[in-house]
């Protein structure tokens, strides 16, 4: 007995092992490999990021699906790379047509704010971008002290064109601006006065109806009968019938050299429309512009040019010699 192979006990010692190899199959899911570092500090870090962008090396970690689809959340691109979501949010930001193919709705806004943007600044431009002209004016001076003065167009006058007003007076306030077809105006610049007794206001009227030649009269009314009084209309095509005016400005003072200080325009394309008034005598246009009326033996000037680009620009006109004067500028795109 003694020199006999114990089988019993080996084949306890054996069905032991077996029973303990089986539990560790069972458990060793869970307790023998180890969490990922990889797997679970990067899965996190994509997930706190919120976009996937900046993880990085999200696309090479074990959790690369789950970064990828943050990435096409947030960051607008469909692969995992967080370089190509970030390309995409760039792209859009740009304008580029790849962020079309980003579901990004960041991207989407950036695109769309982009081409709002555009399509606001294209707006303008087209307006100004067509060929801008001079088509007539029509100037009248007050003999005496009067509290209305009106100008008739002798010429027909085309749908869509811009009517440029300038009145010139002493004292009082301007209460009515208007004409016989109705277009309604607004204020460019003004009223810009003076102590000496002069002030003066530029108005416009955008995208006019049509009128026969002489159907047309501009009236102007004050608070009260002055002197001097002054009303010049112009009429302009190739404006923008949306939004024409740009920038002005004005200055009054005592000079041989009257000057509306300068202003910057917006646009590359800009009607630069000047006018001014003196207790003086105006003699001629300033340089680069084109005289379109001297009214009155000299008491009141209107003049343009049309600016190829953006700049810096202010009407002046000379003087023979010192006198008051008040001067202004308005730009119209």
């Amino acid at each position: 007995m003694n020199g006999a192979p114990n089988r019993g006990g080996t084949v306890i010692l054996f069905l032991g092992a077996l029973s303990i190899a089986a539990c560790g199959n069972i458990l060793g899911i869970h307790d023998i490999e180890a969490p990922s570092e990889g797997g679970v500090d990067r899965d996190s870090a994509s997930s706190s990021d919120g976009s996937g962008l900046s993880s990085g090396s999200g696309s090479n970690s074990g959790s690369s699906t789950s970064s990828g689809a943050l990435s096409s959340d947030s960051g607008g691109s469909s692969s995992t790379g967080s370089g190509s979501g970030s390309g995409s949010a760039s792209g859009s930001s740009g304008g580029s047509s790849s962020s079309g193919t980003g579901s990004n709705s960041g991207g989407s806004s950036s695109a769309s704010s982009s081409s709002s943007a555009s399509s606001s600044n294209g707006g303008s431009s087209s307006g100004g971008s067509s060929r801008i002209a001079f088509a007539q004016v029509a100037a009248a001076t007050a003999a005496g002290s009067a509290s209305s003065i009106a100008v008739t167009f002798s010429q027909a006058q085309s749908a869509g064109d811009l009517l440029v007003v300038a009145i010139g007076w002493g004292n009082g306030s301007l209460t009515r601006i208007g004409d016989s077809i109705g277009n309604g105006y607004a204020m460019a610049s003004g009223p810009t006065r003076i102590s000496a007794g002069l002030s003066q206001s530029i108005y416009y009227a955008k995208a006019i109806a049509a009128a026969a030649a002489g159907a047309n009269t501009v009236t102007i009314t004050l608070s009260a009968a002055t002197t001097p009084l002054n009303l010049v209309a112009a009429e302009y095509s190739g404006l923008d019938p949306i939004s024409p005016l740009d920038v002005a400005a004005g200055f009054g003072a005592r000079g041989t050299t009257p000057d509306s200080t300068p202003v910057t325009t917006t646009s590359a394309h800009e009607l630069i429309f000047g006018a001014g008034i003196t207790l003086g005598s105006f003699t001629a246009a300033g340089a680069t512009y084109t005289l379109r009326e001297l009214s009155g033996g000299g008491l009141a000037i209107a003049e343009d040019f049309v600016a190829s680009s953006t700049g810096s620009y202010s009407a002046t006109a000379p003087l023979p010699s010192s006198a008051y004067y008040v001067m202004q500028v308005a730009t119209f795109r």
